[in-house]
């Protein structure tokens, strides 16, 4: 049986798969996920919002035979963007899962189209935005 930790989409209610970095057979007790203390924000790509998710939001759902398949072509990507406050340092960090290898182009196509109101950067700013500080945007896959 196949795992993968999910979170509820707080604006459109669609479960949002967080693939592990190294898909397997894992059982619910081995998270790959390691929350901590810290909030993460997640990306929903079928209503575009950003939220901050917690662990008590996590939970696990078995996969059917068909969603296997498309679960192991799902990474996590990170993107990561300046704060855009005036003279701020501090980056705005956004997990997206889409399919592996995402072109950076496409990347940044999300990027822009994403609205991430009210998240947090580094040093505590809230973005009223992210579409100004996409052009210096980072991805990481992993």
């Amino acid at each position: 049986m196949y795992f993968l930790s999910v979170v509820e989409c707080k604006s459109c209610h669609r479960t949002i798969w967080l693939p592990p970095p190294v898909q397997s057979e894992l059982a619910p007790r081995q998270s790959p996920w390691r929350w901590g203390s810290n909030a993460r924000n997640i990306a929903c790509l079928a209503c575009k919002f950003v939220f901050e998710y917690e662990a008590g939001d996590c939970r696990w759902e078995q996969l059917r035979l068909h969603q296997v398949e498309v679960a192991q072509e799902l990474a996590s990507h990170l993107l990561i963007l300046p704060c855009g406050a005036e003279q701020c340092e501090g980056q705005i960090r956004i997990f997206v899962f889409a399919k592996r290898g995402l072109p950076a182009e496409e990347a940044t196509e999300i990027a822009a189209s994403l609205f991430a109101r009210g998240i947090q950067c580094g040093k505590g700013h809230r973005s009223t935005g992210i579409s100004a500080g996409v052009s210096s945007m980072t991805i990481e896959e992993f």
